[in-house]
């Protein structure tokens, strides 16, 4: 059984898509009754810790605003702008730091459910930080991460839940029944393309007939398919029973990718790691390319 969520950290960057993630985490909290901090990483410049430390001994106290006050100060003001909604935050600036690793020491030491990160800014997809901050973070955290590239219009409407079976996707799905409990979920298991691999070989060596092979796909469909229908049916959630699931055969990143644009889903819930090196293993791999690619939202569940 999923966990409740209790305690959800949302960063910022002061963005314009920090504040789409910032809605998001104001509109999960209330509905989850969960406490809410917002934190901010001081990534500071040379430059930056040049000023400090000349202007504040030059200039009388008050006519120069450390770089740290001056965050802190905004931070406040955003907090207080959001605050209007009727959501009381806590919040914490933390001086001088990678933000990504940070932000994981924070989340990790505060116990935190859920993290929310924008996918545009400093903490983002366009960050040149170990790769990405976001990916980074996705990468390396123990709790969920849900990845904000959108401007918050309502709540989730439509999930894709990618599935390959695997404790992580267990995870996944349990969780976005839990969070999102007025959405329609929706799930989708692509086979290893391995499977059009072994096809092609047996065309090759064998020499079969196109309708031989058709048999064979068909077959390793019907498999997959009882597969997926024995996966929704350990849920035992009246919901789940109701929904839709797709099964196709391919590269499992772009099938995703396609399908969420396609049938127009606001949010992809997906494990960081499967069952085997060619599922959802995060590095190198589909869970990193459908977070780069896709212009959904994304939240990404890690197996523990």
């Amino acid at each position: 059984m999923t966990a409740k969520i209790k305690n959800i950290l949302v960063a910022i960057d002061f963005s314009e898509n920090s504040d789409f993630a910032l809605s998001r985490a104001i509109e999960l909290a209330r509905k989850n009754n969960a406490r809410l901090t917002v934190l901010h990483v001081i990534e500071k410049k040379n430059m930056d810790i040049f000023l400090d430390n000349t202007l504040d001994k030059l200039l009388p106290k008050g006519l120069w605003l450390k770089t740290e006050e001056y965050l802190e100060s905004r931070l406040q003001e955003k907090i207080q702008l959001f605050s209007s909604r009727g959501m009381v935050m806590d919040h914490e600036v933390i001086p001088r730091g990678k933000p990504a690793v940070k932000i994981l020491q924070y989340a990790k030491r505060n116990k935190t459910d859920l993290l929310i990160i924008g996918a545009h800014g400093k903490y983002s997809l366009r960050d040149t930080f170990v790769g990405t901050t976001a990916e980074y973070i996705a990468e390396r955290t123990g709790c969920p991460v849900l990845v904000v590239k959108n401007n918050p219009q309502s709540f989730y409407q439509n999930i894709l839940v990618p599935t390959d079976f695997s404790d992580a996707s267990r995870k996944a799905l349990g969780l976005s029944i839990m969070l999102f409990q007025r959405a329609k979920v929706r799930m989708l298991h692509v086979g290893d393309y391995e499977y059009e691999e072994l096809l092609k070989r047996e065309e090759e060596e064998e020499k079969m007939s196109v309708s031989k092979l058709r048999e064979i796909k068909k077959a390793i469909l019907q498999y997959l398919d009882n597969r997926m229908q024995k996966f929704i049916k350990s849920f035992r959630s009246s919901k789940l029973l109701k929904a839709q699931y797709k099964i196709i055969l391919g590269q499992p990143g772009p099938e995703i990718i396609a399908d969420a644009q396609k049938f127009k889903h606001d949010l992809i819930v997906m494990g960081t790691r499967g069952h085997g090196r060619l599922h959802y293993l995060f590095i190198g791999g589909v869970a990193s390319r459908v977070l780069s690619e896709t212009d959904k939202d994304i939240l990404l569940v890690p197996p523990k």
